[in-house]
């Protein structure tokens, strides 16, 4: 897929949001669904015409299993079990028997074909999952290998979109300064934020460098919330219930 210019600036703006590169992924594959290429179109599945069945990779379930062939095996079972239960009066009880058994191993039959239709029909679905799957994670490391290039941080970053970056990455951080800082409750889950974000670095920085400055800064965050925590926790309730003057007067 090529990207068009919305879609690059679409990805500047994430970045400049601080997200990740699997995070603006994610988010890309979301905002332009209806943009990315379509899976592969399922092929035609197994059509049934009465009695027989027609798919281009598959030989025919009555091919599989001849019924002539089903019924002679199938006959000759249960002649020999009438031999064994009836001895000399065996060819009499199984002409006798011979509508209901015939109808007996026709009901077998079918029930069998249809396990059979049912089992391919089945083998074909997994069979486009898989491909459509394969598609979409094809799709996904496409993507998410052209949407690097338009983090600031990258070697092949445009300076087309410098000034679309800084600007949006201005706007970001406006969103939390002073308003936000005013509020104890606001510092407390901005400084969480703050854990959260460096926590996730942690485990997804492969230097292990950058990882042991990931823990120092993460421990002096943590230490930062529970001195924040500390304290607020501490202060004096102001006393803003209203006293009963008259009251007071009347002692």
């Amino acid at each position: 897929m090529k990207l068009e210019e919305k879609h690059k600036q679409f990805a500047v703006k994430c970045f400049a949001q601080f997200m990740t590169r699997t995070e603006v992924t994610d988010t890309f594959l979301k905002e332009f669904s209806d943009d990315l290429p379509p899976p592969p179109s399922m092929q035609e599945l197994p059509i049934l015409h009465g009695n027989q069945e027609q798919h281009s990779n598959h030989q025919s379930i009555e091919e599989q299993l001849d019924k002539d062939e089903y019924f002679a095996v199938s006959f000759d079972e249960l002649k020999e079990k009438y031999d064994y239960l009836y001895g000399n009066e065996s060819d009499n009880k199984f002409n006798q028997d011979f509508p209901k058994l015939q109808e007996q191993i026709e009901i077998e039959y079918a029930q069998l074909i249809e396990q059979k239709r049912n089992k391919l029909h089945t083998q074909h679905l997994t069979e486009y999952q898989n491909q459509v799957d394969e598609h979409q994670r094809n799709i996904r490391i496409e993507i998410s290998n052209q949407l690097r290039r338009f983090n600031i941080t990258h070697s092949k970053f445009s300076q087309k979109y410098r000034e679309l970056f800084d600007q949006t990455r201005n706007e970001y951080l406006a969103r939390y300064r002073n308003e936000n800082l005013k509020d104890d409750d606001k510092v407390t889950i901005e400084l969480e934020t703050l854990y959260g974000y460096i926590k996730q670095q942690i485990f997804q920085v492969s230097d292990k460098k950058d990882a042991t400055t990931n823990v120092r800064l993460a421990h002096n965050i943590l230490k930062t919330i529970a001195t924040h925590n500390l304290i607020t926790q501490n202060e004096p309730i102001e006393d803003t219930k209203p006293h009963d003057t008259k009251a007071l007067t009347d002692t």
